[in-house]
């Protein structure tokens, strides 16, 4: 299955944390805008999303199955999860892809 990645993205310039109507929901805000995912994170949620495996991923996006791992286990510390399922839903919940 080839991935379809680049149509799914938002720019990096582009991502932006949630509207707060309130000051109070600042702080939470600044900290979330901290774990802004990057282009490539994105592209490796996505592509981990769709159940690709790990040599499918780098192979499309041309990095080493070790630096996709090495991607994911920063995005497990960034956003505060355990597995793959769980920062797929975090990312979706923060509109990073």
């Amino acid at each position: 299955m080839k991935p379809i990645v680049d149509d799914f993205f938002i720019p990096d310039n582009e991502v932006k944390a949630p509207v707060s109507d309130t000051d109070s929901d600042i702080p939470a805000i600044i900290e979330m805008a901290k774990g802004v995912a990057t282009h490539t994170e994105r592209q490796v949620l996505l592509m981990s999303f769709q159940g690709l495996s790990q040599q499918e991923i780098a192979d499309a996006i041309h990095y080493s199955v070790d630096t996709i791992k090495h991607i994911k286990r920063q995005l497990f510390e960034r956003f505060g999860v355990k597995n793959i399922a769980q920062a797929v839903s975090y990312a979706a919940n923060y509109r990073l892809f």
